[in-house]
């Protein structure tokens, strides 16, 4: 297995065992060519949620690790506006080995060849996933295969994504403020404060966006205020809810255990 791991490092020039950037840290922008014609650079996603897939393109672990990222992240966040996901080959292989992964796979993703560099600027490595916030900014790397952070990638993007959504401003304004007990099996409390009196409606969603049930709708008086979650039937896991108040909104990640 060492010999294994020391001749891909030999042969594609990246180390397995290279630091990550740190989080929070501005992500270096690159161009490359796409596998569909032309290229692109990370800047072109600015103020959307971009999901990386690190990859070469004839990497075992890569190849069994794709149904998860299809299933657990492509699917959950496909039809999210502020969500892009593409895949970067450091391999630096031909338009064909690439082809020749996605067909291999189904991921329904752009991809990027001879992205060897990105990953030494990085500080990264193959079989890997990364989280890039709206900002520009990393929010979260893997350190370790693709297939075993699939549940922490699925969470930097929704917490990525929630941040997309919920400005400053409103925030300030219109104060939704986390729930308890957190995590919970049965029940939990989530208040919320007014500034001034509004029409209110704070709903459960899933990861994907979708409406689980609406705890409440109608009107709010200025002050503090609290609704009681009952779980009926959810299965554990993170699960999010939102205030919508006029055309402002505000979420906060939850867990049900």
């Amino acid at each position: 297995m060492k010999r294994f791991a020391l001749l891909f490092t030999v042969i594609f020039g990246v180390s397995l065992a290279l630091p990550a950037k740190d989080i929070g840290s501005t992500a270096p922008n690159f161009t490359l060519d796409k596998l569909t014609g032309g290229n692109g650079m990370l800047t072109d996603y600015n103020g959307k949620v971009v999901f990386v897939f690190m990859f070469g393109y004839a990497c075992p672990y890569c190849i069994g690790a794709a149904p998860q990222v299809k299933s657990q992240i492509l699917e959950t966040f496909k039809d999210n506006p502020d969500f892009v996901a593409i895949g970067i080959d450091t391999w630096n292989g031909s338009t064909s080995q690439v082809q020749n992964f996605k067909n291999s796979t189904s991921l329904d993703m752009t991809m990027y060849l001879k992205g060897g560099t990105v990953a030494t600027s990085w500080e990264t490595t193959y079989d890997r996933l990364i989280v890039i916030g709206a900002d520009g900014k990393f929010k979260y790397i893997g350190t370790s295969g693709a297939s075993s952070t699939i549940t922490q990638t699925k969470s930097a993007i929704q917490e990525a994504l929630n941040d997309v959504t919920t400005p400053i401003e409103e925030v300030n304004s219109e104060a939704l403020k986390q729930n308890y007990p957190n995590p919970f099996r049965e029940s939990t409390t989530i208040p919320f404060q007014l500034e001034t009196g509004n029409d209110v409606r704070i709903e459960v969603l899933d990861l994907s966006g979708k409406n689980i049930k609406t705890l409440t709708e109608g009107f709010y008086p200025a002050g503090d205020h609290k609704v009681i979650f009952k779980n009926e039937g959810l299965k554990s896991g993170i699960y999010f809810y939102r205030i919508q108040t006029g055309d402002r909104s505000e979420s906060r990640l939850m867990t049900v255990r």
